[in-house]
């Protein structure tokens, strides 16, 4: 009786675990855009200029460097014309897909509000960044009746900031003036 119980537990439990490695997840800690704007080592505006997804020969991952063209800094030491290179895990090669949930995501002709952390790079001497707070490093900055707005790109989380007496809502649906969302990192980068 005792082995026969033993055995379900033994068999329950390998069926959980088998079922945990079906699950895909990405935990993320909420930052504020206080938190984001203080965080990162550099915040700029720039346009996606190319997108190359590779496949690494010995781990047979895929990784996606993406090139932009810097447009507006508000922070640190990128320039405008500047170009910088990211690289980000995901992406297409030869019809293989491979992607985080909740990651970012890129096309050519973006233009994009980011939030980035500066990496020395001390195998080639060249900096390299990444998202700070990873996809809520991400705006997307779209053109609508001669003004450009910030919108969050596709993320579960709706980022709420106060501007005088009024409560902003920024999400993948609701925007704001890229003007006022400047002011407000502006802002926060000088009230640390």
């Amino acid at each position: 009786m005792k082995v026969l119980k033993m055995n379900q537990n033994i068999s329950i439990l390998f069926i959980l675990i088998s079922l945990c490695s079906l699950c895909f997840s990405t935990t993320f800690v909420e930052l504020s855009l206080k938190e984001l704007s203080i965080g990162s080592s550099d915040i700029i505006n720039a346009k996606v200029i190319s997108i190359n997804s590779f496949m690494t020969e010995n781990t047979n991952r895929i990784y996606t460097e993406i090139e932009f063209l810097v447009a507006d800094k508000l922070k640190g030491s990128l320039n405008n014309n500047n170009k910088i290179k990211m690289i980000i895990y995901g992406g297409t090669v030869n019809g293989i897909t491979m992607f985080v949930l909740g990651g970012p995501k890129f096309s050519v002709g973006d233009d994009c509000l980011l939030f980035l952390k500066k990496l020395n790079n001390p195998l080639n001497d060249k900096d390299d960044y990444i998202l700070y707070g990873f996809t809520q490093g991400k705006f997307d900055v779209v053109s609508k009746n001669n003004s450009k707005y910030v919108f969050r790109d596709k993320f579960i989380f709706t980022l709420k900031e106060k501007n005088g007496g009024n409560e902003l809502r920024i999400s993948d649906t609701e925007g704001v003036e890229l003007d006022v969302f400047n002011s407000l990192v502006l802002n926060n980068i000088s009230n640390k």
